[in-house]
């Protein structure tokens, strides 16, 4: 989940061609760090790349 320019706008991107696949986990992981609960879905490896 990346910070947008408004503070109640969450942005749920950058899964490329995996996006259909990739949909339904990556959105329920926001909907839970939206609503302040920890995730179901183990995060592991799932931080932002060093750029």
């Amino acid at each position: 989940m990346r910070p947008a320019l408004y503070e109640n706008l969450f942005l749920n991107t950058g899964q490329g061609h995996m996006g259909w696949t990739m949909a339904h986990g990556s959105g329920k992981i926001t909907a839970d760090l939206v609503a302040g609960r920890t995730p179901e879905i183990d995060l592991a490896g799932m931080t932002l790349a060093d750029r």
